[in-house]
Protein backbone atom coordinates (compact mmCIF):
# COMPACT_ATOMS: atom_id res chain seq x y z
CA UNK A 1 0.00 0.00 0.00
CA UNK A 2 1.30 3.08 -0.94
CA UNK A 3 1.32 6.72 1.60
CA UNK A 4 -1.12 8.67 -0.72
CA UNK A 5 -3.46 7.63 -3.33
CA UNK A 6 -3.44 9.82 -6.29
CA UNK A 7 -4.78 13.28 -6.98
CA UNK A 8 -8.24 12.07 -8.85
CA UNK A 9 -9.01 9.73 -6.28
CA UNK A 10 -8.43 12.29 -3.65
CA UNK A 11 -10.61 14.78 -5.44
CA UNK A 12 -13.29 11.84 -5.69
CA UNK A 13 -12.94 11.02 -1.73
CA UNK A 14 -13.35 14.65 -1.26
CA UNK A 15 -16.36 15.10 -3.46
CA UNK A 16 -17.99 12.38 -1.33
CA UNK A 17 -17.32 13.84 1.70
CA UNK A 18 -18.12 17.55 1.24
CA UNK A 19 -21.52 16.18 -0.90
CA UNK A 20 -22.15 14.54 2.17
CA UNK A 21 -21.63 17.54 4.84
CA UNK A 22 -23.91 19.46 2.86
CA UNK A 23 -26.74 18.12 1.81
CA UNK A 24 -26.56 15.22 5.23
CA UNK A 25 -27.90 12.44 2.71
CA UNK A 26 -26.49 9.48 2.41
CA UNK A 27 -25.82 7.21 0.01
CA UNK A 28 -23.90 10.07 -2.87
CA UNK A 29 -24.83 9.01 -6.05
CA UNK A 30 -21.66 7.95 -8.61
CA UNK A 31 -23.47 10.89 -11.33
CA UNK A 32 -23.66 13.77 -8.23
CA UNK A 33 -19.82 13.03 -7.47
CA UNK A 34 -18.82 13.04 -11.55
CA UNK A 35 -20.76 16.02 -12.25
CA UNK A 36 -19.10 17.89 -8.97
CA UNK A 37 -15.94 16.85 -9.46
CA UNK A 38 -15.76 17.04 -14.02
CA UNK A 39 -14.88 13.50 -13.73
CA UNK A 40 -16.06 11.08 -16.01
CA UNK A 41 -18.54 8.51 -14.41
CA UNK A 42 -16.55 5.83 -15.66
CA UNK A 43 -13.16 7.22 -14.21
CA UNK A 44 -15.04 8.01 -11.24
CA UNK A 45 -16.61 4.20 -11.23
CA UNK A 46 -13.02 3.18 -11.70
CA UNK A 47 -11.20 5.09 -8.70
CA UNK A 48 -14.15 4.34 -6.42
CA UNK A 49 -13.79 0.79 -6.57
CA UNK A 50 -9.71 0.71 -5.51
CA UNK A 51 -10.99 3.07 -2.81
CA UNK A 52 -13.32 0.16 -1.75
CA UNK A 53 -11.12 -2.10 -2.00
CA UNK A 54 -8.58 0.24 0.28
CA UNK A 55 -11.08 0.99 2.91
CA UNK A 56 -11.87 4.16 2.29
CA UNK A 57 -14.94 3.85 0.46
CA UNK A 58 -18.21 1.81 1.07
CA UNK A 59 -20.81 0.95 -1.22
CA UNK A 60 -23.99 0.91 -0.13
CA UNK A 61 -25.83 0.31 -3.33
CA UNK A 62 -25.91 0.18 -6.97
CA UNK A 63 -24.08 3.12 -7.88
CA UNK A 64 -24.37 4.90 -4.43
CA UNK A 65 -21.36 5.44 -1.72
CA UNK A 66 -20.38 6.74 1.68
CA UNK A 67 -16.87 7.17 2.67
CA UNK A 68 -15.95 4.93 5.67
CA UNK A 69 -14.08 6.46 9.07
CA UNK A 70 -10.89 5.32 7.34
CA UNK A 71 -11.41 7.58 4.36
CA UNK A 72 -12.32 10.61 6.50
CA UNK A 73 -9.40 10.26 8.60
CA UNK A 74 -7.22 10.19 5.06
CA UNK A 75 -8.98 13.28 3.99
CA UNK A 76 -8.14 15.04 7.38
CA UNK A 77 -4.65 13.61 7.39
CA UNK A 78 -4.11 14.92 3.94
CA UNK A 79 -5.62 18.77 4.84
CA UNK A 80 -3.34 19.20 8.18
CA UNK A 81 -0.33 18.30 5.69
CA UNK A 82 -0.87 20.07 2.94
CA UNK A 83 -2.74 22.75 4.48
CA UNK A 84 -5.91 22.35 2.24
CA UNK A 85 -8.77 25.07 2.53
CA UNK A 86 -10.29 24.85 6.03
CA UNK A 87 -14.52 23.26 5.26
CA UNK A 88 -12.39 20.21 3.79
CA UNK A 89 -10.82 19.87 7.51
CA UNK A 90 -14.31 20.39 8.65
CA UNK A 91 -16.02 18.01 6.99
CA UNK A 92 -13.68 15.59 7.72
CA UNK A 93 -13.90 15.92 11.36
CA UNK A 94 -17.50 16.21 11.73
CA UNK A 95 -17.35 12.48 10.01
CA UNK A 96 -15.58 11.32 12.23
CA UNK A 97 -17.35 12.38 14.79
CA UNK A 98 -20.77 11.53 13.72
CA UNK A 99 -18.63 7.41 13.00
CA UNK A 100 -16.76 7.51 16.77
CA UNK A 101 -19.76 8.85 18.64
CA UNK A 102 -18.39 11.47 19.56
CA UNK A 103 -20.57 14.50 18.21
CA UNK A 104 -21.49 15.78 21.83
CA UNK A 105 -17.83 17.07 22.08
CA UNK A 106 -16.56 20.26 19.87
CA UNK A 107 -14.82 20.00 16.28
CA UNK A 108 -11.87 21.21 17.73
CA UNK A 109 -11.75 18.74 20.25
CA UNK A 110 -12.06 16.03 17.75
CA UNK A 111 -9.48 17.96 15.58
CA UNK A 112 -6.79 18.62 17.90
CA UNK A 113 -7.30 14.72 18.71
CA UNK A 114 -6.66 14.31 14.65
CA UNK A 115 -3.88 15.98 15.00
CA UNK A 116 -2.14 14.03 18.06
CA UNK A 117 -2.76 11.15 16.18
CA UNK A 118 -0.87 11.90 12.98
CA UNK A 119 1.93 13.16 15.35
CA UNK A 120 1.91 9.92 16.53
CA UNK A 121 1.86 7.77 13.80
CA UNK A 122 4.91 10.12 12.43
CA UNK A 123 6.38 8.94 15.08
CA UNK A 124 6.11 5.91 14.69
CA UNK A 125 6.29 5.93 10.97
CA UNK A 126 3.47 4.78 10.07
CA UNK A 127 1.32 6.27 6.97
CA UNK A 128 -2.18 7.92 7.33
CA UNK A 129 -3.60 5.98 4.64
CA UNK A 130 -2.73 2.53 6.32
CA UNK A 131 -4.29 3.30 9.63
CA UNK A 132 -7.60 1.86 10.66
CA UNK A 133 -9.77 4.79 12.18
CA UNK A 134 -12.90 2.21 12.08
CA UNK A 135 -12.40 1.43 15.46
CA UNK A 136 -12.50 4.61 18.04
CA UNK A 137 -11.26 3.23 20.93
CA UNK A 138 -8.19 1.40 19.24
CA UNK A 139 -6.66 4.94 17.71
CA UNK A 140 -5.68 6.27 21.20
CA UNK A 141 -3.12 2.95 20.86
CA UNK A 142 -0.95 5.52 18.86
CA UNK A 143 -0.83 8.16 21.96
CA UNK A 144 0.15 5.93 24.59
CA UNK A 145 4.10 5.68 26.51
CA UNK A 146 4.24 2.41 27.37
CA UNK A 147 5.10 3.82 30.68
CA UNK A 148 3.11 6.16 32.63
CA UNK A 149 2.88 8.11 36.09
CA UNK A 150 0.51 9.76 37.95
CA UNK A 151 0.29 12.57 35.49
CA UNK A 152 -1.47 11.40 32.80
CA UNK A 153 -1.17 14.69 30.29
CA UNK A 154 2.32 14.84 31.15
CA UNK A 155 3.37 11.53 30.38
CA UNK A 156 1.40 11.98 26.70
CA UNK A 157 3.07 14.99 26.12
CA UNK A 158 6.54 13.90 26.38
CA UNK A 159 5.90 10.62 24.29
CA UNK A 160 4.35 12.68 21.59
CA UNK A 161 7.17 15.77 22.01
CA UNK A 162 4.23 18.37 22.36
CA UNK A 163 3.19 20.70 24.68
CA UNK A 164 0.71 19.80 27.53
CA UNK A 165 -1.73 22.26 26.11
CA UNK A 166 -2.07 20.17 22.85
CA UNK A 167 -2.88 16.71 24.70
CA UNK A 168 -5.69 18.88 27.29
CA UNK A 169 -7.33 20.49 23.97
CA UNK A 170 -7.94 16.92 23.07
CA UNK A 171 -8.68 15.60 27.13
CA UNK A 172 -12.12 14.45 26.76
CA UNK A 173 -11.19 12.99 23.34
CA UNK A 174 -8.45 11.07 24.64
CA UNK A 175 -10.34 10.00 28.06
CA UNK A 176 -13.24 8.96 25.46
CA UNK A 177 -11.08 6.48 23.69
CA UNK A 178 -9.10 5.41 26.36
CA UNK A 179 -12.52 4.17 28.52
CA UNK A 180 -13.60 2.70 24.78
CA UNK A 181 -10.82 0.59 24.55
CA UNK A 182 -9.67 -0.77 28.08
CA UNK A 183 -11.34 -2.46 30.89
CA UNK A 184 -13.03 -0.01 33.00
CA UNK A 185 -14.08 -0.13 36.85
CA UNK A 186 -17.40 1.17 37.87
CA UNK A 187 -17.28 2.84 41.23
CA UNK A 188 -20.00 2.48 44.05
CA UNK A 189 -21.06 6.25 42.71
CA UNK A 190 -21.85 5.16 39.47
CA UNK A 191 -18.47 6.17 37.81
CA UNK A 192 -16.13 4.89 35.75
CA UNK A 193 -12.07 4.65 35.76
CA UNK A 194 -9.95 2.99 33.73
CA UNK A 195 -6.77 2.00 35.78
CA UNK A 196 -3.25 0.75 34.58
CA UNK A 197 -0.84 -0.78 37.38
CA UNK A 198 2.85 0.64 37.10
CA UNK A 199 5.74 0.93 39.50
CA UNK A 200 7.80 -2.19 40.56
CA UNK A 201 6.00 -5.12 40.60
CA UNK A 202 2.81 -3.30 39.53
CA UNK A 203 1.61 -3.06 43.04
CA UNK A 204 0.80 0.75 42.19
CA UNK A 205 -2.36 2.29 39.80
CA UNK A 206 -2.59 4.59 37.90
CA UNK A 207 -6.09 6.38 36.96
CA UNK A 208 -5.77 6.85 33.39
CA UNK A 209 -9.02 8.34 32.37
CA UNK A 210 -12.20 8.50 34.10
CA UNK A 211 -15.72 9.27 33.44
CA UNK A 212 -16.83 11.62 36.70
CA UNK A 213 -21.04 13.02 37.05
CA UNK A 214 -18.66 16.12 38.53
CA UNK A 215 -15.97 16.59 36.09
CA UNK A 216 -17.12 14.47 32.89
CA UNK A 217 -14.35 12.77 30.48
CA UNK A 218 -10.86 13.68 32.15
CA UNK A 219 -7.52 12.16 32.06
CA UNK A 220 -6.55 10.61 35.49
CA UNK A 221 -9.23 11.26 37.92
CA UNK A 222 -9.73 15.08 39.08
CA UNK A 223 -12.55 14.10 42.05
CA UNK A 224 -11.55 13.33 45.24
CA UNK A 225 -14.62 11.35 45.99
CA UNK A 226 -13.86 9.46 43.34
CA UNK A 227 -9.84 8.77 44.18
CA UNK A 228 -11.40 7.33 47.39
CA UNK A 229 -13.01 4.94 46.33
CA UNK A 230 -10.75 4.26 43.83
CA UNK A 231 -8.44 3.22 46.67
CA UNK A 232 -11.24 1.18 48.33
CA UNK A 233 -11.48 -1.14 45.14
CA UNK A 234 -8.14 -1.16 44.93
CA UNK A 235 -8.16 -2.73 48.95
CA UNK A 236 -10.63 -4.94 47.71
CA UNK A 237 -8.84 -6.54 45.25
CA UNK A 238 -5.69 -7.09 46.95
CA UNK A 239 -7.57 -8.28 50.02
CA UNK A 240 -9.35 -11.63 47.55
CA UNK A 241 -6.14 -11.88 45.83
CA UNK A 242 -4.52 -12.59 49.35
CA UNK A 243 -7.33 -14.79 50.47
CA UNK A 244 -6.88 -16.70 46.99
CA UNK A 245 -3.48 -17.06 47.83
CA UNK A 246 -3.82 -18.41 51.26
CA UNK A 247 -6.61 -20.69 50.28
CA UNK A 248 -4.32 -22.25 47.41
Amino acid sequence: MGIHIDATSLSVLISLLLLYSESRVVPISLYRVSKETGISIATAYRKIVEMTRMGLVLRLGRGAYAVTPKGAFYVAAVAVEQEAPEHVLKAAVRKLKEDWGVADLSDEEVEAYVRLVLIGLRRLGRPPLGFCADDFGRTVQVLLPPKFGNDVVAAIAQHLSVPPEMVRKAERVIARAILDFFPSVRLPDGCRVVLMPHGEYGVRMTALASHCRFHGYTLSLRCDAGRALVAQVIRQIFQKGEKTDGGA
